[in-house]
C-alpha cells in the first residue's frame, strides 16, 4: 500500500498542477493574442483533444488493469502494449477519415485554420492520443513520468511568456504547446519500448483491445457526455440566465469531485491485481476504501453547504445569489458521485464487471437528461440539479447491488 500512497501523492500533485498551468496560460495567451486569435487557438486544441479522447478510448483503465495483472510477465506486457498501439492506430485511421469528411463539408471552423495550425493541431492530437501513461499506471510507476511531464509543461509556460508577444505569434504558441506535449509522449513511449521485448503490431490484437475496452470507454464517456450536455439542455428548455446560474456551481462541484480522481487512479491497478483472486480479505479492504471515500465526500458536502455560498458571492459577485442558493442542493452530488466512482473503479471494473457498470451508467445518464428536460420547465436550473441527484442516487443503488452480488 506504500506504492499506492506514493502514486496517490504524485497523481494529486499532477492533478493540481494540471489545473494551475492552464489557468496561468489563459492570461498569458488571451492578453497578447486577443479574443479572436486566442479563440481560434483554443478551438484547434479542443478539436485535437476531443479526437484524442476517442483514440484513448478507455485504455487508461481497461489496459492498465491488464498490465497490473501481468506486471511480472514482460512477454505478456509486450503483447498488451502492441495490441493497444495497434488499436490506437486503427482508431486514429477512423478519426482521420472523419476529419477528412469534416473538412470536405466546408465548415468555417476548419477552413479558417492555416496549414501550420493544422500541422500543429495534428501533433497535439498525437501527443494526447498515444500517451502511454496507462502503461505506467498499470505498473504503478508513475512518479518519474509525472515529474518529467510537469517539467516540460513548466518549460512550455516559460517559453510562452517570453516568446509570445502578439496575435502574429499564435502559430508559435500552438507549436510550443504541441511540441512539448509530443516530446513527452515520444520519450515516454521510448521508455516503454526500451523496457519491453520486441513490439509486434497485430490487427487481430488491436481489434480485441478495442472490444475489451468498449465497456470501460462507455463507462467513462457517459459521464463526460452528461457533463457536456447539461448546460446545453438548460439553454434549450430554460434560458441563458439559468445557464449562467448553473455553470459556476457546477464547475465548483466538478472541481471538488475531481480531487478524488488521483486517488482512484492510484488504487485502481492494485485492486485490479488483487480482486482477481476473489479473496474475502481483499474485498473487505476495497469496501473500506469505498466507505472512507463516501465519508470524505459527505464531509466536503457539509463544508460547502455552509461555506460555499459565501465563497460564490465573494468570488463572482452578489448578483449570483441564485447560484449560491443552487449550490446548497448541488453539494449533495459530491458523495453520490464519489460513491459511484469508488464502486466502479475500486470494485466492479477491477473485478471484471465493467460491462454491468457501463450499462447502469449509460442508463442513468440518459435518465438524468430525460428527467432534467421535464423538470427544467418548472424549476429552471434547480430542475437540472434535481435530475442529477435523482439519477446519481439511482445509479448508486444499482451499483451497490451489483457490487454486493456474488459471482
Amino acid at each position: 500500500m506504500k506504492v499506492v500512497a506514493k502514486n496517490t501523492a504524485y497523481l494529486t500533485v499532477a492533478h493540481l498542477v494540471g489545473y494551475v498551468i492552464p489557468l496561468l496560460e489563459i492570461p498569458i495567451l488571451a492578453r497578447v493574442l486577443g479574443p479572436t486569435t486566442y479563440g481560434q487557438l483554443v478551438l484547434i486544441q479542443s478539436i485535437a483533444v476531443l479526437m484524442s479522447v476517442v483514440v484513448e478510448y478507455g485504455f487508461n483503465l481497461s489496459s492498465a488493469r491488464e498490465v497490473a495483472q501481468a506486471i511480472d510477465n514482460k512477454e505478456k506486457l509486450g503483447e498488451i502494449f502492441s495490441d493497444v498501439l495497434t488499436a490506437k492506430l486503427i482508431l486514429s485511421a477512423c478519426m482521420a477519415m472523419f476529419f477528412i469528411i469534416y473538412i470536405s463539408m466546408g465548415l468555417n471552423s476548419i477552413n479558417s485554420f492555416n496549414f501550420n495550425q493544422i500541422i500543429w493541431g495534428i501533433l497535439y492530437f498525437l501527443a494526447f492520443a498515444f500517451s502511454p501513461f496507462w502503461f505506467f499506471t498499470g505498473r504503478e510507476k508513475v512518479g518519474a513520468v509525472i515529474i518529467f511531464e510537469l517539467f516540460l509543461r513548466s518549460i512550455c509556460l516559460i517559453l510562452l511568456y517570453i516568446l509570445v508577444s502578439g496575435p502574429a505569434d499564435a502559430d508559435l504558441a500552438l507549436a510550443l504547446m504541441a511540441i512539448t506535449s509530443f516530446a513527452n509522449t515520444f520519450i515516454t513511449n521510448g521508455l516503454c519500448l526500451r523496457y519491453l521485448p520486441r513490439i509486434r503490431l497485430r490487427f487481430a490484437g488491436g481489434i480485441d483491445a478495442i472490444r475489451l475496452g468498449f465497456n470501460v470507454f462507455v463507462y467513462r464517456s457517459s459521464n463526460t457526455i452528461l457533463i457536456t450536455a447539461a448546460p446545453a439542455l438548460i439553454g434549450t428548455f430554460s434560458d441563458r440566465a439559468a445557464v449562467g446560474i448553473f455553470i459556476p456551481a457546477e464547475k465548483l462541484i466538478r472541481g471538488v469531485i475531481g480531487l478524488s480522481t488521483p486517488f482512484f487512479t492510484a488504487v485502481f491497478p492494485h485492486f485490479s491485481r488483487v480482486l482477481t483472486k476473489a479473496d474475502a480479505k481483499d474485498y473487505k479492504v476495497a469496501w473500506t476504501v469505498v466507505a472512507l471515500s463516501v465519508i470524505i465526500g459527505i464531509i466536503c458536502a457539509i463544508f460547502l453547504y455552509y461555506f460555499g455560498p459565501h465563497f460564490i458571492l465573494q468570488v463572482i459577485g452578489q448578483e449570483f445569489i441564485k447560484t449560491a442558493d443552487l449550490l446548497k442542493w448541488f453539494v449533495w452530488l459530491i458523495p453520490l458521485r464519489i460513491i459511484n466512482q469508488a464502486i466502479g473503479l475500486v470494485i466492479l471494473i477491477p473485478a471484471g464487471r465493467a460491462r454491468k457498470a457501463s450499462q447502469a451508467t449509460v442508463f442513468f445518464s440518459l435518465f438524468s437528461l430525460l428527467i432534467g428536460s421535464i423538470l427544467l420547465h418548472e424549476f429552471a436550473a434547480l430542475g437540472m440539479v434535481m435530475a442529477l441527484l435523482i439519477s446519481e442516487f439511482g445509479l448508486a443503488f444499482v451499483l451497490l447491488l451489483l457490487a454486493l452480488k456474488k459471482y
